[in-house]
């Protein structure tokens, strides 16, 4: 095991446990109740274990199986009651397998399908009915124009409540995908004018589709459309969102940066608080995860800085971080 605390995803196991997924260190389990470490999930030849230490994302589908996107690896599924490993990875003499073993994101949708953004080979989705993948990339064909995606290295996927599918991309923006007529919308007004890179999305309970770019901050449309940006030439240090999740009890909207910190936005009233390791209690200012557990508690994935857990009545943060004393800690 490598010594890392970059914590890309976060993931509620069952009511004690949160799984932890790292860039290096592949999945640690956190016990709630104890604060402590109890194990971890790596490569390993010698017995069922995930294909890469490199866990980028991680998805409960319901059905008791929990997604693992790995970047080299693919992806694995976990079937929480008998503890089995299926790997599922590219290759290029099987049609039905994943077009390539790099992934950046995974999403389930309403209809139990699962969707697999990958590092330039597009979008692939398992469909639950037939158990089969099949493949969306950015097609160059004649006749086609801009009814595709617009790049196919895919870094963030996300279902809304009438059932489009929004895709965001690097170099390729954020476009929305009708899947029963198959048209795509394209949407430069939530995207980006340099970079074209849309990292994490949201649609918050309010029904307003919330787009964090890389470099031009955070920008949301409202169901009326209007469109609002928070960008570091108004009130942002830092134009970078990495992460996003809305608060169930409020509805406010959390995100992260790279670089920057933490942010914690009132919609309503437009206000932002920041939380920073200068001022604040964050063990780090980079910001890869958010994730509210069912109990409504903020859990926060850094790099370099472990995970944090927010105290709301206090409005403290706690870190759990590699300590080389502690054996239980984070690896």
């Amino acid at each position: 095991r490598s010594q890392c605390s970059q914590v890309r995803d976060l993931l509620m196991y069952d009511a004690q446990h949160i799984w932890i997924g790292t860039d290096g260190g592949g999945i640690e389990v956190f016990n709630i109740s104890t604060h402590a470490f109890e194990s971890v999930m790596y490569p390993n030849e010698n017995s069922p274990s995930i294909a890469s230490s490199a866990v980028l994302s991680m998805q409960d589908d319901g059905r008791g199986n929990i997604w693992i996107a790995m970047f080299g690896g693919g992806v694995d599924i976990y079937n929480k009651s008998n503890r089995t490993i299926q790997h599922y990875t590219s290759n290029e003499n099987d049609e039905y397998a994943l077009s390539s073993s790099g992934i950046r994101c995974i999403y389930p949708d309403r209809n139990g399908n699962i969707w697999v953004g990958t590092n330039g080979e597009g979008l692939n989705v398992y469909f639950l009915s037939t158990s089969t993948i099949g493949h969306l990339r950015r097609s160059e064909r004649p006749g086609v124009g801009e009814n595709t995606l617009m790049s196919s290295k895919i870094l963030s996927v996300m279902e809304d409540k009438n059932g489009l599918l929004w895709i965001g991309t690097s170099g390729g923006g954020l476009s929305s995908l009708d899947r029963k007529r198959g048209i795509y919308t394209h949407h430069p007004e939530l995207s980006t004018s340099t970079n074209n890179s849309v990292l994490c999305l949201l649609q918050s309970s309010d029904g307003s589709i919330w787009a964090g770019t890389w470099g031009e901050g955070l920008n949301r449309k409202n169901p009326e459309g209007k469109i609002t940006s928070y960008t570091p030439d108004n009130q942002l240090k830092n134009g970078a969102i990495l992460c996003i999740a809305e608060e169930p009890s409020s509805g406010a909207i959390w995100f992260g940066t790279f670089g920057a910190g933490l942010y914690r936005l009132n919609p309503k009233t437009d206000s932002l608080r920041e939380f920073t390791n200068e001022t604040d209690s964050l063990s780090s200012n980079y910001i890869y995860s958010i994730y509210f557990d069912k109990s409504g508690t903020l859990w926060v994935g850094t790099r370099a800085g472990g995970v944090m857990r927010y105290n709301a009545t206090e409005g403290k943060f706690i870190s759990y971080r590699h300590d080389d004393k502690n054996k239980k800690s984070l690896s």
